[in-house]
């Protein structure tokens, strides 16, 4: 049993190391001291002697003056918009919802998506459940900007879930001061 009075040896061998560290050889001979423990390190913070010198903050470009590639915010079409206000006048409350449905079903069947949709989107199919994914909402948005001249949130799909909500919200934002 001459492994017990070991062990107490072994452990401050073990301990001395922790605390003193190893030392280093390189191949010329020279040592390195490896920190060790835990505050035995370079000082990272700014010294008592540092002074603050006086910079001038750097110059933000204004919106005007944007650099090349960076997307202008949606602009409504305002021709497309009128036209639009204009054949829906014509129509009675059902029909102009009607016409509002499948105005938003057709531009979502040319959509693509992953799994191409099989049967007819209806008026109150959610269209998270029919393949669209926020890619493809965002899609869909952006051909509805076009169709109604409208600027619509990236999130239009996600407020309004179904074709008969997206139709009826459109139908709101196309309504003219007179009641078209």
């Amino acid at each position: 049993m001459t492994a017990i009075p070991l062990l107490p040896d072994a452990l401050t061998a073990i301990a001395r190391l922790a605390v003193i560290g190893p030392a280093l050889t390189v191949p010329r001979g020279d040592t390195i001291d490896l920190p060790t423990y835990p505050f035995q390190r370079q000082r990272y913070w700014l010294s008592r002697e540092a002074t603050v010198t006086e910079q001038t903050p750097p110059e933000i470009p204004s919106p005007a003056a944007a650099p090349d590639g960076v997307p202008e915010p949606p602009q409504g079409n305002d021709a497309v918009r009128l036209a639009l206000v204009a054949e829906l006048s014509a129509l009675a409350g059902p029909e102009r919802r009607a016409y509002l449905v499948d105005l938003v079903v057709a531009e979502a069947g040319k959509t693509p998506l992953e799994v191409p949709i099989v049967a007819p989107l209806a008026a109150d199919s959610p269209f998270f459940e029919v393949g669209f994914n926020s890619l493809t909402a965002v899609e869909l948005r952006n051909r509805l900007m076009a169709a109604t001249g409208l600027v619509l949130t990236p999130m239009l799909l996600f407020d309004h879930p179904t074709p008969g909500l997206v139709a009826d919200y459109l139908d709101g934002q196309l309504r003219t001061p007179e009641g078209a």
